[in-house]
């Protein structure tokens, strides 16, 4: 749910501005540790729109993170999102949607 919330605030920002958002604030969000559910520890943005989710050690790994990036259609204006860990190698089993891709290095 909280994902959902983050997700809609970016697309809003988008459409009416023709930018991603950056920043929390510049979405329209609480800061990152405000935002939080049964293991997810923040949700925060960071460039092009790209939602940054951090869980704790419950979720299996300790400061694990899911990526949600968005990726604008280019008729209609609709907004499509790739999900991707480095943290969560069996992302998949509990996310479909989601992919595994290693790390690049920080």
């Amino acid at each position: 749910q909280v994902a959902a919330l983050a997700r809609t605030a970016v697309a809003e920002i988008y459409q009416t501005e023709l930018k991603w958002p950056s920043t929390n604030r510049e979405a329209g969000l609480p800061e990152p540790s405000r935002l939080q559910g049964k293991s997810l520890q923040s949700v925060r943005l960071s460039g092009a729109g790209v939602i940054i989710l951090t869980f704790d050690g419950k979720s299996g790994v300790d400061r694990g993170v899911i990526r949600l990036v968005p990726v604008a259609r280019a008729k209609g204006g609709a907004i499509d999102w790739r999900c991707e860990s480095s943290s969560y190698e069996n992302i998949a089993s509990l996310l479909p949607q989601c992919i595994y891709r290693q790390s690049q290095g920080s």
